[in-house]
């Protein structure tokens, strides 16, 4: 990436964005955004399943404790 900063500022102007830039970004993007749903998207899957299944359960048993 730091070979497309011409000017060596740290940012990328419209002048230093091309076709290359931005087929290495987009790799760079899509590569950590998988990444990142390894670690945190199956530990939120799970939490939220576990979650609804409790409710589901503690709903269901307070229901039966209601009508008994």
């Amino acid at each position: 990436m730091k070979k497309f900063d011409l000017n060596n500022d740290g940012f990328y102007s419209k002048d230093e964005r091309n076709y290359e830039f931005e087929k290495l970004e987009h790799e760079l993007i899509s590569d950590s955004g998988t990444n990142i749903f390894i670690i945190f998207g199956y530990s939120l899957c799970l939490a939220y399943s576990l979650a609804v299944v409790l409710i589901y359960s503690l709903l269901n048993f307070l229901k039966i404790k209601i009508t008994s």
